[in-house]
Order: structure tokens, then sequence, then C-alpha cells
């Protein structure tokens, strides 16, 4: 093998330029590129599937079942007690490799059950982020999806341990709430934004509930790039005084309860959007055409 390959930036270079499955099986035929490649193939996750294809196969029970009599995802069941060593292997070499984690759309295959996570939790003493402690980007899991996919209940109580990834390091986080969600979801994922809002340099949030709530709650001081879907614009006050925005862009914004005018002044001008560079606002609207049809106008950001 060249001397070259030894040094771990052209390690990182040659894996990054690889797809997961190549970068896969370069890891498994060359000593050298294990770790950058394994860094690709762990560096964003779409679903719970390679957490569970590190645990032990005896950990289930038979083969899982089908919530509503769904064929296209099964959820596993443990069949005896979670022991620490069964998360030793995923903790140790696997967990720490994960930057980005979409909990959007876990897709077809397995999901693990609300008692498996609940475990998961106390086995890891309920600390954030326990397994992906290096993550930087997380995309919260949506409340219809999860009640399509397994169930009103898994819908209400999988929010409520996703504290096992969402840990310090996180900076970006994607986010749909809204009015009708289940409680615990809300309150779940206002928990995680106390924890790390501090952290946070960049917000995508879509719902008008949960934009005019966190923007009343948190100072977000770190946050630099925000995007908002659906909000209110009562809620723009709040945002002119985030300290580190230069990045804003707002979608389909509703004005049921306008902002008052305010006469500039010279202090208004100054500490307000301090830092700002870029604006983005889209919307539609719907026009009636010449043969009555209605027209939608606008765009994604």
């Amino acid at each position: 093998m060249h001397r070259c390959l030894h040094v771990p930036e052209v390690g990182r270079c040659i894996a990054s330029d690889l797809d997961k499955e190549d970068a896969y099986h370069l890891a498994i035929t060359c000593k050298d590129m294990l770790n950058p490649c394994l860094d690709e193939v762990w560096c964003e996750i779409h679903s719970l599937e390679p957490l569970i294809a590190c645990l032990p196969e005896d950990l289930w029970s038979n083969a899982g079942s089908q919530p509503q009599g769904d064929d296209q995802v099964t959820i596993l069941d443990q069949g005896r007690e979670l022991l620490p060593a069964d998360l030793l292997r995923y903790t140790t070499h696997y967990a720490p490799r994960i930057r980005i984690l979409d909990l959007r759309d876990f897709g077809t295959g397995k999901i693990l059950s609300i008692e498996t996570l609940h475990n998961l939790q106390l086995l890891t003493g309920c600390q954030s982020g326990a397994l992906s402690p290096l993550l930087k980007v997380l995309m919260w899991q949506d409340a219809e999806y999860l009640e399509d996919l397994a169930g009103q209940d898994y819908a209400m109580w999988f929010p409520t341990h996703t504290s096992l990834f969402m840990g310090e390091s996180v900076e970006k986080l994607t986010a749909s709430l809204f009015s009708d969600d289940p409680a615990a979801h809300k309150v779940a994922f206002h928990a995680g934004m106390r924890r790390r809002e501090a952290n946070l340099t960049n917000l995508w949030i879509t719902g008008k509930e949960v934009i005019e709530r966190c923007f009343q709650s948190f100072p977000f001081s770190m946050l630099d790039t925000l995007a908002i879907h659906g909000a209110d614009m009562a809620v723009l006050p709040d945002l002119t005084s985030l300290p580190r925005l230069r990045d804003l862009t707002i979608r389909n914004p509703q004005m049921a309860n306008p902002p008052q005018p305010v006469s500039p002044t010279k202090t208004s001008v100054v500490e307000t959007f301090k830092l700002l560079q870029q604006l983005r606002v889209t919307a539609s609207v719907s026009v009636r055409g010449d043969r009555g049809a209605s027209r939608s106008f606008g765009g994604a950001p």
C-alpha cells in the first residue's frame, strides 16, 4: 500500500468522493482506509437500522410485530434484558462517526419498540446524545408520519426518546410541529430545544405555534441561519433581536395578527438585525385566471 495512504487527510479526501457502498467495500478490503471509509459510511444516517444491525440478534423476540397490518415496517420487541455489552460495539466503533441523523422518514424495514428505546435510555443513564455523541445535524421526526407508520402510541412516545441522539454537539435542527400533534411530542421537542438552543447556529422550523413559542422562550444567541415556514408575522419583533443572525428565510408568512408599525429611530435601526446579510421571503398567492382556475405562485427558499 502506498505510504501516502497513511496520511489521514489523504484518506479522508479519497473517502469523501465515494458513495456509501463503495466506501464500505474499500473499508473492508484496505486496512489503511478503514477509518476514513467508515466515517463516510456512518456520517449520515436515515433510519435506526444501522443501530439495530449492531445489536445481537438474540436480543429480539421472534420476528417482531407489524403495526396496523403494515408489512412495510417491523417493530422489534425485546426477548431478553438489554445488557451494556449489547451496546458496546455500536457505542465504541460507530456512534461517534455519525454527524447527520434524519428521523423524518424511516422508509421500510425495522424500527425499535418504545420499550427498547426506553431501555436504551436507562442503560445509557439518560445521557443526552448517548447514541450519537458527535452529531451535528438533526432532522426531527414528524408526528403524522410516525402515526401512519406505526400507530398513535408510537407517534406519541417515540419523540420522548430523541434525547438519545440530541447531544451537546448538535448545531443544526430541522423540525415541523403543528397544533394537533400529540402533547408528548411537543413537550419532547421543547425540552430538547431548551437543552440545545444555546449551541444552535442553523434552524429550519415549520409550524405557527412552535415558531411563536420558540422565539418567545429562547434567546438563540448563536443562531446564524434561520428558515421559518408558516409563521405569524407577529413574531417578527422577536427575530430582530437575534444577535448573530445573518441569513433569514421566511416562507408562506401569515398575517393574522400583524405587528403594529413602528416609526424608525436611530436606536431601532442600529439594534435590530445588526448582522443580517441575506433575507428571502416567499409566499403562495392564489388568483383567478381568465377561466376561473386558481393559480398559485411562490417557491422554495
